[in-house]
């Protein structure tokens, strides 16, 4: 290397480094992600508030969520992530205004899923979307992440 000529580094996007250590299949999907959001929760602090408004549960949550919250040994981290999860799937979908309950947050084995009702399923369709989420939770914290991505479209044989 020439020692008079000072070394200026390239700059590389870090989504770029991350995408070629992946196969060509996620590259190709990581590049076409739409939009993406994220949101943390306490759940003590969510479990507070629904306390203090009973019917709280009831604005954020469907009766599936409810359920399945309550069938868990500790309900406010599940309660904590699904709300995580809806507000993450809001942003991944760059809305304003929304109900909670058309944002519905399905258990799944081995992952949790999304299902969209009313004006945020009429929103997604209109932006020929999917949305993916990630879930996780301690005592102290809830957190989610979604991803919107186009839809797969099927090619003909």
């Amino acid at each position: 290397m020439n020692s008079s000529r000072p070394h200026t580094p390239v700059p590389v996007n870090r989504l770029q480094i991350y995408a070629r250590s992946l196969s060509p299949v996620r590259s190709v999907w990581l590049a076409t992600a739409w939009g993406v959001g994220v949101d943390l929760v306490e759940p003590e602090r969510l479990q507070q508030r629904m306390e203090a408004h009973p019917d709280l549960e009831h604005e954020l949550f469907t009766a599936t969520e409810q359920q399945y919250c309550h069938d868990q040994a500790d309900p406010a981290q599940h309660f904590a992530a699904r709300f995580c999860a809806k507000e993450a799937v809001v942003k991944a979908l760059r809305v304003d205004g929304w109900d909670p309950l058309e944002v519905e947050i399905r258990a799944g084995d081995p992952a949790p899923s999304v299902h969209l009702l009313g004006d945020m399923a009429k929103h997604a369709a209109a932006l020929d979307v999917d949305v993916s989420v990630s879930l996780t939770h301690l005592p102290t914290m809830a957190m989610a992440v979604a991803i919107a991505v186009p839809r797969e479209r099927s090619t003909p044989n």
